[in-house]
């Protein structure tokens, strides 16, 4: 994905879902573009970028984990997090690493709910009861 990302376009304007990332929740250079997270052709990750990442709120665990005696009593039983246990972008990875963060949180505890698409579900699995839900709501929608 990072090489084709670098081929359809410099400087984070592939219009792919790495660059967009970098875009939106990334600082911007000096040369007026997004910093991005990562070289492209090393894998080589810019340390300054992700703590500009994780300092600006786009790293939920970590957010959770500092804020957490703050917004604990608001969350607590009502985190959902779903992911197909073989995301396009791996994001499962981190979502694995939250589930072990969540378990730690105390006073109170989260308990969040962790689901994942097993076997081999890709990015933007869903239960199979999203899409029923959605069913029912357009149902509800149509009968006004």
């Amino acid at each position: 994905m990072s090489q084709l990302e670098a081929v359809l376009g410099s400087k984070a304007r592939s219009g792919q879902q790495f660059d967009a990332w970098d875009a939106a929740y990334g600082p911007i250079g000096e040369d007026g573009y997004p910093k991005r997270l990562w070289d492209r052709r090393t894998g080589t990750i810019d340390k300054s970028v992700a703590a500009y990442w994780r300092d600006n709120g786009y790293d939920l665990t970590y957010y959770l984990k500092i804020h957490w005696a703050k917004i604990g009593t608001s969350l607590a039983g009502k985190m959902h997090v779903y992911v197909g246990d073989m995301d396009n972008h791996y994001l499962n990875l981190a979502v694995y690493l939250m589930e072990q963060e969540a378990s730690k949180l105390k006073n109170p505890e989260a308990n969040f709910t962790f689901e994942y698409g097993r076997p081999m579900k890709p990015h933007g699995w869903r239960r199979p009861h999203f899409f029923l839900r959605g069913l029912r709501f357009r149902r509800k929608l149509t009968d006004h």
